[in-house]
């Protein structure tokens, strides 16, 4: 019988002992819970900026290729400006006109005045 109160004394301890886990999270959180809510503060805030940093890094490397397609739609648009300014010449007009249409300039041999 003593051997079976042994036993049960030890179960009894071995039940009221608490475990090293719940005495370290009783000790940090419930006793300390200021230290806790500024660690976890601190750690939300940490994430928040690499977030904000990723964001901007991919925003400026979006302007950059923006940038770069300006750049190119800009060298486009002097080059189609040019090409417009050549081809409305009026001396290229006139050349064209006279070569391919047969058309001639008017003066005062021949031209005909018609009155309503």
């Amino acid at each position: 019988m003593t051997n079976s109160r042994k036993k049960r004394s030890q179960e009894k301890g071995l039940k009221n002992t608490p475990s090293l886990l719940s005495l370290i999270f009783k000790e940090v959180f419930y006793k300390n819970w200021l230290l806790t809510i500024l660690v976890i503060v601190v750690v939300f805030s940490s994430m928040q900026k690499a977030r904000t940093s990723h964001n901007a890094r991919r925003a400026i490397s979006k302007l950059q290729l923006l940038k770069e397609e300006n750049q190119q739609l800009q060298i486009e648009w002097q080059s189609l400006k040019l090409e417009m300014t050549a081809i409305s010449e009026s001396n290229r007009v006139t050349q064209l006109a006279t070569k391919n249409l047969g058309m001639v300039t008017v003066n005062s041999n021949n031209e005909k005045i018609i009155s309503l």
